[in-house]
């Protein structure tokens, strides 16, 4: 995981020295996230009991655990305003061939009201048993129109591959002050890739990188035993990332979940904290719970904390 880290030294340095660091060794859980830095940075996600985020707590609202031990919050911010690198990712493989055209229309509209010219941008990767690029990062509505043109349905369905190459060879050298997300769209059943998902979502977190996924197996005629293999793959790559699921119930509801999708990218808080123990290997669950009781906090589920 790249992240963000400030190394504090007072009996030595006055001033502060950003740097960059990035895990090394997923082989103890390559599904989890290892890093080497001081503080640890983590984006969260806050609703009622209604599903309602919630965008205008203060630090004193939150209450940060790794493991059973509190946390001082060291940073906390609103980043409602962070610009936005999207990588969407689009199933094109044969069960799709009936979609193409709403899932078109749905990204064209996400594009339109989500991406802010001159800061944010977008791109889109068109995957069935191989992952295309179809259009690279840009902020461009008519370059962005003209990629999902390219979207034409068969062959199997590479979800895996197409995380790992989104996030290793796009995402990752989106540098900056920058929010990376990825936005699935796809079954979730895996058929063709090389990459398993453990690999697939350590490359992601690595990187950090938010996954959003919107399921297309409620709209499809899937078997329900794809359908619940496809939904558990799902689920973990949201989970482990900190991001959400949507499992609309026919195709004309894909520019609602794309909404909701883009309310909760400008609703997130940013909170960081220095752990109290040695950085050992180990993993090291992390934890969100709200002074509120009604409300919900949501975010990734934790890393592993690397030997210097």
């Amino acid at each position: 995981m790249r992240s963000r880290v400030l190394f504090l030294v007072a009996a030595l340095l006055s001033s502060c020295v950003a740097i960059y660091s990035q895990g090394s060794s997923p082989e103890q859980n390559p599904t989890r996230l290892e890093v080497n830095v001081v503080q640890v940075p983590l984006l969260v996600t806050v609703t009622d009991n209604k599903g309602q985020l919630i965008t205008t707590l203060t630090k004193d609202s939150f209450r940060l655990y790794e493991g059973n031990r509190l946390q001082k919050i060291d940073a906390f911010s609103r980043d409602s305003n962070l610009p936005l690198s999207i990588a969407l990712l689009i199933d094109q493989s044969s069960s799709t061939i009936n979609q193409l055209e709403f899932e078109r229309a749905a990204a064209m509209d996400f594009f339109n009201n989500m991406v802010k010219r001159g800061k944010d941008r977008a791109m889109i990767v068109g995957f069935a048993s191989n992952a295309e690029e179809l259009v690279d990062f840009t902020d461009d509505p008519q370059k962005f129109a003209d990629g999902l043109r390219k979207l034409s349905a068969g062959g199997g369905t590479a979800v895996h591959d197409t995380l790992f190459l989104a996030a290793k060879e796009k995402l990752a050298h989106e540098d900056g002050e920058r929010r990376k997300v990825i936005i699935l769209i796809s079954d979730g059943d895996d058929t063709a890739s090389r990459y398993s998902l453990a690999q697939a979502l350590t490359t992601v977190q690595k990187n950090d990188v938010i996954i959003y996924a919107i399921s297309v197996n409620r709209t499809t005629d899937t078997k329900n035993a794809d359908r619940e293999r496809g939904d558990k793959a799902i689920k973990q790559m949201v989970d482990e990332t900190g991001g959400r699921a949507y499992f609309p119930t026919k195709l004309s509801d894909l520019t609602a979940e794309f909404k909701k999708i883009e309310e909760e990218l400008r609703s997130q808080y940013s909170l960081s904290y220095t752990p109290a123990n040695p950085f050992d290997g180990t993993y090291r669950k992390l934890r969100v719970d709200m002074v509120d009781k009604r409300h919900k906090a949501r975010t990734r589920a934790g890393y592993i904390a690397a030997k210097d």
